[in-house]
């Protein structure tokens, strides 16, 4: 239960600050003074929706089951996702059983869905 509220408070505390982007480009807007303070706070909410995505999208499939719970992720769990397709969630496993950045899990993922020659 722990684990959904923290989960559930970053979703709310991103969502709080995408609404606050949002606001303040607008107002740019129509104030007609769009300069690169605000380019950058559109990127900045750019990066804070692809954050939270990636969040909610394990969120979805932890319930639907093809997600292991937070930490209980295994290397079959890992082999699973990447021959199924799953390429993205296969990488996020693998990072979290061996702690890698996402260039090394990439590349080990990569490996486990080409055949060997």
């Amino acid at each position: 239960m722990d684990d959904k509220k923290s989960v559930y408070r970053s979703i709310g505390l991103k969502l709080v600050s995408i609404v606050f982007l949002l606001y303040m480009l607008i107002w740019s807007l129509i104030e007609n003074k769009l300069t690169l303070v605000y380019l950058f706070l559109v990127f900045l909410l750019l990066a804070l929706i692809g954050t939270m995505w990636g969040h909610i999208w394990i969120v979805i499939n932890r319930r639907r089951g093809t997600y292991p719970q937070k930490g209980q992720e295994t290397m079959a769990d890992v082999r699973r996702l990447a021959l199924n397709g799953n390429t993205m969630l296969a990488i996020n496993a693998y990072r979290a059983i061996k702690g890698v950045n996402l260039k090394a899990a990439k590349k080990e993922v990569g490996k486990m869905t080409t055949p060997a020659d």
